[in-house]
């Protein structure tokens, strides 16, 4: 065999789940799932249609025409022509190589004063506390669900996770809290893009350690980007919430990289809320009104309530 010429080309295909029309595939399946969409999406990705061909800005026009006829690409739409690095994401590989001088500092995020506190229970009844990564630590973050899994006092826990990442300390609190008999109930939004596969495999193994798992909304294809934990706890004077609201998800990894901020609270109001979020998530209530969530968004209640009720009229 004999080369006789060669191009380099990339491919880029395809990798939306059209969760509608897979459920209308099976409209009379009671069985059908959610997670049986992604399962079975996930496996058809790489046979995805073409949506772009990059090729060099030099590329040889007979292999290019063979190109064109043998993926069918229609070169008004799909084919670009680059003047570089085909796949620029390559590069962050170089990040690897053993050469501190050529990167920038280490950053050490700040370590925030709750954690001074023998409880971050204790430190969230005392005040509220907000946190803004990735300047300030993800530890207290991961603290929060750790304590509350070893806590005797804790009663119950829920959560939303969107992006956990491969080894998530927050999972393995959460199955802790339940090996530890406490109530667990965690949303996990399978329809996070590319991490549908690992958010798949997270919500099956928490399943099987005994949480009460959900996979987002019914109302196909909305996604829960909510990131938030409700903490139960029984105290001398009575049973007390403890409430964690983030931009960002539940990931070590990326709270390292993007800015994100997060609150700690112990507001009855928000307390309020964040318990007829996740009675709604879970399905066992009715949508109903947020009252803290709307004004400190800067919406009057009375407003939203206006905006819900609009919405709802407009509902075919």
């Amino acid at each position: 065999m004999k080369v006789v010429e060669f191009v380099p080309f990339r491919v880029t295909r395809n990798a939306d789940i059209d969760f509608e029309n897979e459920r209308e595939d099976h409209p009379y399946s009671n069985n059908f799932h959610i997670s049986d969409i992604i399962e079975e999406s996930i496996k058809e990705r790489r046979f995805g249609s073409i949506v772009r061909l990059a090729v060099p800005d030099d590329v040889n026009k007979r292999a290019l025409r063979r190109l064109l006829e043998h993926l069918e690409i229609v070169p008004e739409r799909d084919l670009y022509r680059v003047n570089g690095a085909l796949g620029g994401a390559s590069l962050f590989q170089l990040t690897g190589i053993d050469h501190p001088e050529l990167k920038y500092t280490l950053y050490v995020p700040k370590m925030p004063a709750l954690m001074e506190y023998d409880s971050i229970f204790d430190a969230i009844r005392e005040r509220d506390w907000l946190v803004h990564h990735p300047y300030d630590s993800f530890v207290p973050v991961e603290a929060f669900f750790q304590q509350a899994a070893r806590d005797p006092n804790v009663l119950a826990i829920k959560a939303t996770l969107y992006r956990v990442g491969r080894n998530s300390p927050v999972v393995q609190a959460l199955m802790e809290a339940r090996d530890n008999n406490k109530q667990v109930a965690v949303l996990v939004e399978l329809k996070a893009r590319f991490d549908e596969e690992h958010n798949l495999e997270w919500a099956r193994q928490m399943d099987e350690a005994g949480i009460h798992v959900t996979y987002g909304v019914e109302e196909l294809p909305v996604k829960t980007h909510a990131k938030i934990a409700l903490v139960v706890r029984r105290e001398p004077d009575g049973v007390h919430r403890y409430v964690h609201l983030g931009t960002g998800n539940y990931n070590a990894a990326t709270a390292r990289l993007y800015t994100d901020m997060g609150l700690f609270t112990a507001n009855k109001v928000i307390a309020d809320d964040a318990s007829k979020l996740f009675n709604r998530l879970t399905g066992y209530a009715p949508r109903d009104h947020l009252s803290a969530a709307a004004g400190r968004a800067g919406i009057p209640a009375a407003q939203s309530r206006r905006t819900d009720r609009s919405r709802d009229r407009r509902r075919p």
